[in-house]
């Protein structure tokens, strides 16, 4: 994204952010000085907060009446008849910002992390600081904090706007005007229902004028609300309301959870198998890939680079049919971009390379030459005295393979082909559901047919 289109669009959300907070500004003034609330309400309306806000603030500074003055009021003074306390304002920005260089230190430079990985450390920035800066903001001003908090949300609306070089390196995907927006006004929405949050908490502690941790006044409110006097059915009827409240949102953060772990379980496997950016070349013959995967490799954030080759083929064995993308990899570099080899559960990827070092299965066969059965091979083999043992090392205990049972009962492995051997045939790695599907082990062949073959008198041969 352009940095000028970016600065746009941060500029657009710290204006939106100052006009809220100027509106609320306005009214609270207005309702200081003892204007109507039609005043109030007109001046909190955009863009007329921006000329009304000086205008009430000035109001209320000048032309504070006598009963608010005597109660110790005032715009600028703490408790519930005051408007704005400026040190807390600065106490609740300060704090905000400390926390988020914290947060960008830990995430760039002790976790290594960059891009957009480096946004929910941020975020989580945005939460703490957010809940201590408003629960401090709470112990200055001796109120919610509601106010304050508008203004350090808007303080830090700017933050964007002033660090603009910073802040384009949380986008790496070339975003938006609009998603970066929307990203920045979620950032702000987030971090002031934390500040609201801990000024909650804090105004718990200090809201009769001094500190105090007992809740004493607040347990008996919650008492006086959660239970009736002398079994009255509205007590009852709070109690299942708050149930029914505590229910639903227990369900909804479980579902939610829930995809949440499903979305990025699905993400990883992807990311495991796939990388991020595939280089693509129209038609079949791209013989130039050792140059690109040099070029590319290069380039910056770039951690690593593989070529690879992607075709539709059919899978048969002696039991199954299937279709399948058959992938031709590089084992040399794919462990810098894919995590195939630690999903690799039996055989050896280096195989591929040496596919004469496969291991195959011999043949079964009893006694008098009938073929043995599976099971019955897997019950020669638990009452073998070489068969495996279980944990415990009893006899006759469960095998922990049962293709490992199967070729010790039949004799053992087959030979190993020689690596000279023009008829090695190459290895494969195949999923543990083709796997099932086609019921093959490690070391048995398959029969992979290419639609792309060479022509003959009838059209195009498959290859196989």
């Amino acid at each position: 994204m352009d940095t000028s289109v970016q600065i746009a669009a941060a500029m657009g959300v710290a204006i939106a952010a100052w006009l809220l907070t100027l509106g609320f500004t306005a009214a609270r003034a207005a309702l200081v000085a003892a204007l109507p609330l039609g005043v109030a309400v007109v001046s909190a309306v955009p863009p007329i907060s921006v000329i009304a806000a000086p205008i009430t603030v000035f109001l209320a500074l000048t032309r504070l009446p006598a009963d608010v003055k005597a109660r110790g009021g005032g715009f600028f003074k703490r408790g519930a008849e005051g408007g704005l306390h400026p040190l807390a304002v600065g106490a609740g920005a300060g704090i905000v910002g400390v926390v988020l260089a914290a947060a960008w230190a830990v995430a760039t430079q002790v976790q290594g992390l960059s891009g957009e990985p480096v946004q929910m450390v941020l975020a989580l920035g945005l939460i703490v600081g957010g809940v201590i800066g408003g629960f401090v903001m709470a112990l200055l001003a001796r109120r919610v904090a509601f106010l304050e908090a508008l203004w350090v949300t808007a303080l830090v609306a700017l933050f964007p706007v002033v660090f603009s070089s910073l802040a384009s390196t949380l986008f790496t995907y070339g975003t938006a005007a609009a998603y970066y927006a929307v990203i920045l006004l979620s950032a702000l929405l987030l971090l002031g229902l934390s500040l609201i949050l801990g000024g909650s908490f804090g105004f718990l502690f200090c809201g009769d004028g001094e500190l105090d941790t007992g809740w004493g006044y607040e347990g008996f409110i919650g008492r006086r609300f959660l239970m009736g006097k002398g079994g009255d059915v509205v007590g009852t009827i709070t109690v299942i309301s708050v149930l029914a409240v505590a229910v639903g949102s227990m369900a909804m953060v479980v579902v939610m959870s829930v995809m949440n772990g499903f979305s990025s379980d699905l993400r990883s496997k992807i990311f495991g198998a796939n990388s991020h950016l595939l280089v693509l070349k129209y038609g079949s013959d791209f013989v130039e890939y050792d140059d690109v995967v040099k070029k590319t490799a290069h380039l910056p954030n770039v951690i690593g680079a593989t070529p690879f080759v992607l075709n539709e083929v059919m899978v048969s064995s002696e039991t199954n049919v299937t279709g399948a993308l058959l992938k031709g990899i590089d084992v040399k570099t794919i462990d810098s971009v894919t995590e195939l080899r630690k999903n690799v559960t039996k055989g050896n990827i280096e195989h591929l390379d040496e596919p004469a070092k496969i291991v195959v299965p011999a043949k079964l066969g009893g006694a008098d030459g009938e073929p043995i059965k599976p099971d019955e091979a897997i019950d020669g083999a638990a009452n073998n005295d070489d068969a495996p043992s279980g944990p415990a090392g009893a006899a006759g205990s469960a095998v922990a393979d049962p293709f490992d049972a199967i070729a010790k009962a039949a004799g053992g492995v087959g030979d190993v082909p020689n690596v000279g051997d023009s008829s090695v045939t190459p290895g494969v790695v195949i999923g543990v559901e083709m796997a099932k599907n086609l019921k093959v082990f490690v070391g048995d062949v398959i029969n992979v047919i290419s639609p792309l073959g060479e022509l003959g008198p009838t059209g195009p041969i498959p290859k196989a």
